[in-house]
């Protein structure tokens, strides 16, 4: 199709919007990356690099094809279709490390990856087959084309919505619901970015309406630079929120431990009276895979023991072997599982 001014004009703005996005989120990557200990280990980087390239080469790629460098070639089709696929596929991940950072349930979390994946790909697949050759003017898939296009911007759409959505009822259900206050501010910076994020969707599918549908292409990296700045905005937020949190344990923690040692009574011999000690331990674990450097969660609990027995003797054996107990365990515990722990460190 043939390039009118206006569609060059409009093409030229997104590129310096991406240009520009592009520069704030790759200068935020490169913060999160430096403080790192092993970067070149870490999936969550080599993901957000990707999507910052593919983002930039896609950008340019369909400039020079609104300005005719690029020509109507079928290996420009595919190359446009497998920067996507990237785009798409990372984009959604790196939200759903997101999510791993507050929940406990793995199974839960893998169903959620795994199902992602696999609705990404089955309309990853669609588009493969559908966009080629309805822009190669194959009849009966010209009309297919623009109407499964709209619908599979939806789905995507909905999907990162849902996850969105799923990430702020586990911060309000494993965090701020156990006495992490500080986590409603993240509560509240999510719900608001995630209407931008939304909005971003909104935005690709409004541009499928241009006539120039080569145009609306030019918006995803637009849209996806924007949603990759906001995932590393949470990042941040996420990091600075929760080692506040840490740290404002650690101090109660340690004068709640010398507070209990003033509290424990013991009764006389014979004595039949329930006896109680506050009981508090430190934790003292590494930070876990999905946290990978960025703090730890942590939740507090606090334990009343009961202790009756006949004789002091009796008493004192009672208390020796809790205490021996508690000083392996731990009654500060983070958001994930133990063995995923063990696997980090």
């Amino acid at each position: 199709m043939e390039s009118s001014p206006t569609d060059l004009k409009v093409s030229c703005i997104a590129l310096g919007f991406t240009l520009g996005f592009g520069f704030l989120t790759t200068w935020d990557a490169w913060k999160i990356t430096s403080v790192m200990r092993d970067p070149r280990r870490s999936l969550f980087v080599w993901m957000v690099w990707s999507e910052l390239a593919v983002n930039l080469v896609m950008a340019v790629v369909i400039w020079l094809f609104i300005e005719g460098v690029l020509t109507n070639l079928l290996g420009t089709f595919i190359g446009i279709l497998c920067l996507w696929v990237v785009q798409i596929q990372f984009i959604l991940q790196i939200i759903i490390n997101r999510i791993a950072i507050v929940t406990t349930d793995r199974n839960r979390l893998n169903m959620i990856r795994w199902i992602t994946i696999g609705l990404i790909t089955c309309v990853n697949i669609s588009v493969f087959c559908i966009f080629i050759p309805g822009h190669l003017d194959i009849k009966p898939f010209v009309e297919l084309n623009e109407v499964w296009d709209k619908i599979t911007k939806v789905i995507i759409g909905l999907n990162d919505a849902c996850l969105n959505y799923y990430f702020i009822m586990q911060v309000k259900k494993r965090l701020v619901a156990n006495g992490l206050q500080k986590y409603n501010a993240l509560v509240d910076f999510n719900t608001k970015i995630a209407l931008i994020s939304v909005a971003m969707d909104g935005l690709i599918i409004g541009t499928m309406f241009l006539k120039n549908g080569a145009v609306f292409i030019q918006f995803h990296p637009v849209a996806y630079t924007v949603k990759l700045k906001i995932e590393l905005s949470m990042t941040n937020l996420i990091k600075r929120i929760s080692q506040e949190s840490v740290r404002d344990l650690h101090m109660g923690n340690s004068s709640s431990n010398t507070r209990s040692r003033g509290e424990r009574r013991f009764a006389g011999v014979g004595d039949n009276h329930a006896n109680s000690t506050h009981v508090m331990a430190d934790h003292n674990d590494v930070d876990s895979h999905a946290l990978e450097d960025m703090g730890q969660i942590v939740q507090k609990r606090e334990y009343t023991v009961k202790v009756s027995s006949a004789s002091t003797g009796s008493q004192n054996e009672s208390m020796f072997s809790y205490q021996k107990q508690l000083d392996n365990d731990s009654d500060e515990v983070p958001l994930h599982h133990p063995d995923e722990i063990r696997r980090s460190t």
